[in-house]
């Protein structure tokens, strides 16, 4: 079997294995009475089962092992796609760990920051990458598998964000003939994917930490494949703006008014859009579009390297067309209302 097609069957595989896991996790979540309980903070009005990305973590490993399996799959792409799956796991497993029996920020930080630091010791053995680098990267992990957290509010943000997100690594691996991130992207969006139905647009599972985690981990995990394989960092990075973007403006923005910034509440973009619209598919469709946006625009970086300080430019107009866009429909939807009492 060629790589192109033990792709595709790992592909098909993972989420064959990830509908299976959530149809089994789903009764066996009720049973634990694992639920997200809504307060006056949360977007959804009903108690929902939470954990489900526990299925999302059993097909990402059993597509992983079987796309282990591809012939040509050897020596440093397997080692790659070992050091993937294992950064993830680890993640996804201090996610569980605070689904269950809740963490406080001092140890999920640092249970974080450990997890973060070790896998980027391992990469430093996978690749040449600088020990600088390595360093901006372990904390570059600990930011944003909190920003996968705290932007995982609206029904299907999160699932559409790790298709996306595994899709463009899968196409920059394959660009770069590099089997193993090629495979860990394909893995990822297909795990992701195989989880919407579950969650959009109606949730009946959330993914909860662990998922959160696993999302932000996989993100990540393929920048930094990414830009060990020679991908310039600003193509590496373009999916990632607009969830960046979205929590690095939040915390500012609650930083000045020095309210506690792990404290749980509505103020990101993607929630005013959800509290503006009414809709979580307004949201999610909002925020995906964005990120696809971003994705477009970095896939130019690497195709045209001249248009570069364009690209830059485009992806900071996305990103603060992004923000400003639960302005932007409060003037539409007031133009509207406006229109039709006359």
């Amino acid at each position: 079997m060629s790589p192109d097609a033990s792709l595709f069957v790992s592909g098909v595989s993972t989420s064959i294995i990830g509908t299976a896991a959530f149809a089994l996790l789903l009764p066996l979540l009720r049973n634990r009475q694992l639920l997200d309980i809504p307060n006056h903070r949360s977007s959804h009005a009903t108690p929902t089962v939470r954990g489900g990305g526990l299925g999302i973590m059993v097909a990402l490993v059993c597509g992983l092992a079987i796309g282990a399996t591809i012939p040509h799959l050897a020596g440093e792409a397997l080692r790659i796609v070992i050091w993937f799956g294992v950064a993830v796991a680890a993640f996804a497993a201090l996610g569980w760990a605070e689904d269950v029996r809740g963490l406080s920020v001092r140890n999920r930080l640092g249970g974080q920051a450990l997890i973060s630091v070790s896998a980027m010791l391992g990469a430093t053995m996978l690749s040449d990458l600088p020990v600088v680098l390595a360093a901006f990267a372990a904390a570059g992990g600990v930011f944003y598998v909190n920003a996968a957290n705290f932007m995982d509010g609206v029904n299907g943000i999160s699932a559409w964000h790790g298709t996306v997100i595994g899709a463009y690594f899968a196409a920059l691996g394959y660009m770069s003939d590099s089997l193993g991130l090629t495979l860990a992207g394909v893995v990822t969006a297909a795990a992701f994917l195989s989880f919407l139905p579950w969650n959009a647009p109606r949730a009946r599972m959330f993914m909860g930490d662990v998922g959160s985690y696993a999302l932000g981990a996989a993100a990540w995990a393929l920048c930094v494949l990414t830009v060990a394989v020679g991908t310039p960092f600003l193509v590496a990075v373009a999916p990632l703006v607009v969830y960046a973007g979205d929590v690095v403006f939040t915390l500012i923005r609650r930083a000045g008014r020095r309210a506690t910034l792990f404290d749980a509440h509505r103020e990101h973009t993607y929630q005013k859009v959800q509290q503006i619209t009414g809709s979580h598919g307004a949201s999610t469709g909002v925020v995906t579009s964005a990120t696809v946006a971003c994705a477009v625009v970095g896939l130019m970086g690497i195709q045209l390297p001249d248009v570069a300080p364009w690209a830059i430019a485009a992806a900071t107009v996305i990103l603060a067309s992004y923000l400003v866009s639960p302005v932007l429909l409060t003037i539409r939807l007031r133009n509207r209302a406006t229109g039709d009492r006359r």
